[in-house]
């Protein structure tokens, strides 16, 4: 019977459509369980997850952070991924926090609907990815060495996937004036 449970988490957590995200917090403990044990959770992730590592600015984090960036087909360990990025990006400071403004624009980017739908309810995390990206906007818009990295992609990679105006407006708003309160 266990195993069935099993499986049929596995299953729910794996299908689970776009318009009913799932975010960690709201899984419960044996569904946090069986999204662990699943294969498509690596092995970096579940020593930064079982606090076996930490997040400092070095390459083993840099890797952490490209594994946690990626985006999942798995509801269940996208789930997982988020949380774990947020929760770095949540602690970080220094170098660390230095490096996030890719991550965090990459993260946006590539599922706003997920990103910010949670933003929405979490205003301090939201400051943070507003302060991590608004920064690197900031330092990137006369770097030679451009990265691709700029407010218009941004808009315009946030609205090529969502067009609920609700979330994206306020959010891309925050971010502009954090990069004019900057300038000054």
């Amino acid at each position: 019977m266990k195993i069935v449970l099993l499986l049929i988490h596995t299953l729910l957590l794996w299908n689970i459509q776009p318009n009913n995200p799932v975010y960690w917090v709201e899984l419960t403990a044996e569904e946090r369980e069986t999204v662990l044990s699943l294969k498509q959770v690596s092995p970096l992730v579940s020593d930064y997850y079982f606090e076996r590592i930490t997040a400092t600015d070095d390459n083993l984090t840099e890797r952490l952070l490209d594994v946690l960036t990626t985006k999942q087909e798995n509801n269940g360990v996208r789930a997982l991924h988020f949380f774990l990025f947020n929760k770095i990006l949540m602690s970080s400071d220094g170098a660390l926090s230095e490096m996030l403004g890719p991550y965090a624009f990459k993260v946006v980017c590539e599922d706003p609907e997920y990103i910010l739908s949670f933003l929405r309810r979490d205003k301090s995390l939201e400051e943070c990815y507003v302060s991590s990206i608004g920064f690197e906007l900031y330092l990137d818009r006369d770097n030679p060495a451009f990265k691709g990295l700029s407010m218009e992609t941004l808009k315009s990679s946030i609205l090529k996937k969502t067009s609920n105006d609700k979330l994206t407006q306020p959010f891309l708003r925050k971010v502009e004036e954090y990069i004019s309160q900057v300038k000054e």
